[in-house]
This record gives structure tokens, C-alpha cells and sequence, in this order.
């Protein structure tokens, strides 16, 4: 890693996090840089790490120095095709997709990240794998990942980063050094759904009811448990008070409520049988009809009371 020049992504790297991080140590901000790149874009008013169009590309390429399948490959394209097997990347929210909920430079959500990966990074940098929504942990250190400044509460947004921090690892908002800060341990379970989910993403197929299904089928099925309803998180008096269960959508959870809920899940897998998909779903699964029924239909409208609803509960966390 130590060997990879500083103006070309690391291994796994986020293009939101590739531009803030070369933008700061250039010593301008990450706005700057992007309106140099694209000025006719405000590529930060969205989710850049979505993808960008192959001219935006061939901009990003020209100023950084690298070839264009770089810039696409730091996007979230090619995970997203290979969960849902297609790159429409315009849903309100992405199954499986970490939703930061843009608006203006604004996040509704923060990026999550693991502070002693960060420690560790010859300059530290956002992964690729840490917004997908079954990754709540660490597997390097078994830490949670945190979505928060630790010091002022703040969501986490490198690309709001100015170049007086000289690092993505420092709060936008308070300026506070987040590699100092060890979080707790994710829980076991939770861990261990993550690996299983990882492994099925890496080799293509998974197991359901006894049976290998495809990847795509495997994920469609297991989201499809992950409801509020299904894998409800009662808070117990005495537990932590930064889970805070809520009834939006697997992607708009912070990582500590889809840690629990990833918990929840193992429980409803193993002794919840009449919660799985009926047997005749490996053959409907290879129908057009059902590929297409798995989408998330969630209209815009939607998405957005729901993060409004968060604002109001959550912001002054």
C-alpha cells in the first residue's frame, strides 16, 4: 500500500474519498479540487461514489493522472451489480447500499469508517466494503464502525474536510483526530453473518434452505428478513443509548442498529423457520418477474420523509 503513488486510489478506496484525500494534501479543499475537475457539476450536491458518467470520468482521469477504468473502479458500481446483477444506480436507496442521503453538500448520514484502519493508512482513506449495509465491523481489528465523530457527535463527511486538517482522519466539524478513539468490539454474531454475506459476494453462490443459489437470489432472500417488523431491536433499559431502534430501512441505519439487527437475523435464521422463503422460491427466483420484485420500489417521496423523521430524532445526538 505504502507503494502506491499518493495522487492514485488505494486498494478499496471510495472515489469520494480518492478526491478528498488528494485534495487536502494538495492543500486546497475538496470543493475546489471537484470544481477544477468538473465545472459544471456539483458533484458533491450527490452521491459521487455512485458512479460518475464515463466523460466525468475521463475529466477525473486527465487531472489525476490515471486511466478512466480507475476512476470507475473506486465507485459502487461494480458491487451493486454484482448484489442486484444490474448498475441502475438511480434508486432513492440501493439494497445493500449504505444511503448517505445527500442534499446540497449536506449528509443525512455519515461515512462509515474504522478508526484504527485510518491509524494505519500511510494517509488515511474510506473503503469501498464499509458502505456496503452487512458490513458493521471491522475484520481486521473486530471493532464497530462508527458513522460519528466520537468528541462533537458530527456525522462523519471527509469531503467536507478543509485543507488545514491535512488528513481524512480528522473531524470536519471539530477537528478532532478520530484515530485516537477505539471503538467497542462488534458483537460475534453479527461478525459472523458479515463473513458469510463477504464469502457469498466473493465466490458467486450461496446456500438457502439446504440448497446453493446464486448470489444475487441469496442476497434478495436474506434482505428480505431484514425488516423492522421481522428483526425488531427492543433497547433494553440498561443497554447502550447510541442504539436507538427506528423503523427506516436497512441502508439508513447507523452501523450500531445494523449490527443488532444483523444479530436478529441469525436468530430468525436458525430458529424461525416460517420466517424463510417457501421452497418453490429457488424455481420463482429464476423468473423475470421475481428478479425484478426484489428492487426495493421505494418512491422519493418516501425516502425523503424518512430522513427528515431521523433528522428530527437523531441530529442532536
Amino acid at each position: 500500500m505504502t507503494a502506491v503513488p499518493w495522487h492514485l486510489p488505494f486498494n478499496d478506496e471510495l472515489l469520494s474519498s480518492w478526491l478528498s484525500r488528494v485534495a487536502v494534501h494538495s492543500g486546497c479543499d475538496p470543493l475546489t479540487l471537484t470544481g477544477v475537475i468538473w465545472p459544471k457539476w456539483r458533484a458533491w450536491t450527490l452521491d459521487v461514489d455512485r458512479g460518475v458518467s464515463p466523460m466525468r470520468a475521463e475529466q477525473a482521469a486527465h487531472w489525476l493522472e490515471c486511466s478512466p477504468e480507475a476512476v470507475h473502479q473506486t465507485t459502487l458500481r461494480g458491487l451493486c451489480e454484482r448484489i442486484l446483477g444490474r448498475g441502475d444506480m438511480h434508486l432513492p436507496v440501493m439494497p445493500w447500499i449504505v444511503a448517505l442521503g445527500c442534499r446540497n453538500r449536506l449528509h443525512y448520514a455519515g461515512l462509515p469508517c474504522c478508526p484504527l484502519c485510518l491509524a494505519s493508512d500511510p494517509q488515511p482513506f474510506f473503503r469501498r466494503t464499509w458502505r456496503l449495509a452487512f458490513v458493521v465491523g471491522c475484520e481486521t481489528h473486530g471493532t464497530r464502525l462508527i458513522d460519528r465523530c466520537p468528541g462533537c457527535c458530527a456525522l462523519i463527511e471527509p469531503h467536507r474536510c478543509i485543507a488545514k486538517l491535512q488528513s481524512l482522519g480528522r473531524c470536519a466539524a471539530c477537528g478532532i483526530d478520530l484515530r485516537c478513539f477505539v471503538p467497542p468490539l462488534a458483537d460475534a454474531d453479527a461478525l459472523g453473518f458479515q463473513r458469510v454475506a463477504m464469502q457469498v459476494l466473493a465466490t458467486g453462490e450461496g446456500q438457502w434452505e439446504g440448497a446453493p443459489v446464486s448470489r444475487i437470489d441469496w442476497f434478495r432472500c436474506v434482505r428480505r428478513l431484514i425488516t423492522p417488523s421481522r428483526c425488531q431491536v427492543v433497547r433494553p433499559e440498561h443497554s447502550a443509548t447510541d442504539l436507538r431502534p427506528n423503523d427506516l430501512v436497512l441502508e439508513m441505519q447507523p452501523p450500531r442498529e445494523r449490527e443488532a439487527r444483523l444479530c436478529r437475523l441469525g436468530v430468525h435464521l436458525c430458529l424461525s423457520a416460517d420466517l424463510r422463503a417457501p421452497s418453490s422460491f429457488r424455481q420463482k427466483a429464476r423468473s423475470r418477474s421475481s428478479l425484478n420484485a426484489g428492487a426495493l420500489p421505494i418512491a422519493k417521496e418516501l425516502v425523503q420523509a424518512d430522513w427528515e423523521r431521523w433528522l428530527r430524532r437523531n441530529r442532536l445526538w
